[in-house]
């Protein structure tokens, strides 16, 4: 019976490795297909002069059940690390700090007002009601909080002030992308765990968690799917190997975990359930510099938010050297420059020594105690980043997520079911699989 429940998985990104995971476990005979020559996705780490530094997912908090049961059931519990429980703003040249497990440095740090902290009054009393209906792992079925931007709502509830220095840089940092554009249900879920949460990563990069999955999995990379066909009794997977020759593979079941216009087109029958998701997904670019340096920062910050008053192209400063004390030579501070996705066009004119050049230039505005010491710098760029969680696209997501069929040979994991991350990808990652061995149960 066993060798006749072969599945094949395409996408080795997190989710295509969690659901292959959880499939192999349940007896399933599985192959996984990656198109690029890596596997993880966008949790990425790169080692380069001394420095490891992630370059895309940059971090995770222990509110995030599946991932940490995941990370406890493959073995890496002793490879957990805490990070920095610090944050800052950066504004008026300089970097505010407030340490989420000390929640009063929000209202002693000087970054607003006091009378907007009187303001947040309001944003608290909305957050506890909120609380009580949203549920990380399905942000999607809340979908009665996506109803205006979140940028709209910090102008009418709270004030213009809040706006641009609180609510913008928190999602320039979740979003890489404008509160004008994101969704209040975005903002909602971000701060109803922000407290409840300690900020973790994994020693040597957060790469650890994909490349160990695929350790014990049949993975091919280099090997890129060109369609997707089903029939009543198998499904039919045509593919370019890493030789450029074309193979065909008939399996049981499948799970697509690529992007959804990748999974649209290899397999166009996607349409009949993915149909909302298809007209609203968008996916931002990605630019990320990483920095180092030879001297030390001041600040214990793992992450320093920035205004757009501050920077119209630089979203976000991640201090790795606070995430774990692996990441940089001792004494040396490693900073990732994400730039805004808002930008990225303007920024696709410039030279990788141009964009450098204004990564550093920036950072050493921020912490000019480490001036003149860069001795490091690696630039990524992303042609498909994170899913933009603009107004209504939440809508969208509950519609789809009620309409997958759960004893289809064919099932979906990716990052358009709900918020983007890494533990979202766990979540539909499971669900896929879950669905093909509860179908295949029932017929047996």
């Amino acid at each position: 019976m066993n060798s006749r429940k072969h599945v094949c998985v395409i996408g080795a990104g997190l989710a295509g490795l969690s659901a292959a995971h959880e499939l192999k476990k349940s007896g399933w005979s599985v192959e996984v297909l990656e198109s690029s020559n890596y596997v993880g996705g966008r949790v990425s780490t790169v080692s380069k002069q001394g420095y490891k530094f992630d370059v895309g997912a940059v971090g995770v908090g222990t509110i995030y059940t599946d991932y940490m049961n995941l990370i406890d059931e493959i073995g890496l519990t002793s490879d957990v690390v805490e990070s920095s429980s610090v944050s800052a703003i950066y504004r008026g040249g300089k970097v505010h700090e407030i340490d989420s497990k000390r929640p009063l440095t929000g209202i002693t740090s000087r970054f607003i007002s006091a009378a907007s902290k009187l303001k947040l009054i309001f944003l608290a009393l909305d957050l506890i009601k909120a609380k009580k209906k949203i549920d990380i792992r399905n942000v999607a079925a809340s979908y009665e909080f996506d109803d205006e931007s979140a940028y709209e709502y910090a102008i009418k509830r709270l004030n213009r002030e809040i706006a641009d220095f609180l609510i913008t840089p928190l999602l320039r940092t979740l979003n890489v992308a404008r509160a004008e554009t994101i969704s209040k249900l975005e903002l909602f879920n971000a701060l109803t765990g922000l407290f409840d949460t300690t900020y973790v990563t994994l020693k040597g990069g957060l790469s650890l968690l994909p490349e160990t999955l695929a350790k014990h999995l049949d993975v091919s990379v280099n090997s890129s799917v060109i369609s997707v066909k089903k029939s009543e009794s198998y499904v039919e997977i045509s593919y370019l190997d890493q030789n450029n020759n074309r193979k065909t593979s008939r399996v049981d079941a499948c799970v697509i975990a690529t992007p959804l216009s990748d999974a649209i087109e290899i397999y166009p029958q996607a349409l009949d359930i993915l149909s909302p998701l298809s007209k609203s997904v968008r996916y931002n670019s990605g630019l990320v510099v990483s920095l180092g340096f030879q001297k030390a920062t001041h600040t214990k910050a793992m992450l320093t938010m920035i205004p757009v008053s501050e920077h119209k192209d630089i979203a976000l400063l991640f201090l790795e050297h606070n995430k774990a004390n692996d990441r940089a030579p001792s004494g040396n501070s490693l900073i990732t420059v994400f730039f805004d996705s808002e930008t990225l066009e303007t920024m696709s004119n410039k030279s990788e020594a141009d964009i450098i050049l204004e990564a550093r230039k920036f950072v050493e505005k921020v912490f000019p105690e480490i001036t003149g010491s860069m001795d490091m710098s690696h630039v990524t760029r992303w042609n498909c980043s994170l899913t933009l969680p603009h107004v209504g696209i939440f809508r969208d997501m509950h519609k789809v997520n009620q309409s997958i069929q759960q004893n289809d040979s064919v099932q979906f994991a990716g990052d358009y079911f709900s918020t983007a991350g890494q533990n979202s990808a766990i979540v539909y990652g499971k669900r896929a699989a879950n669905n093909i061995i509860s179908s295949w149960r029932d017929t047996i």
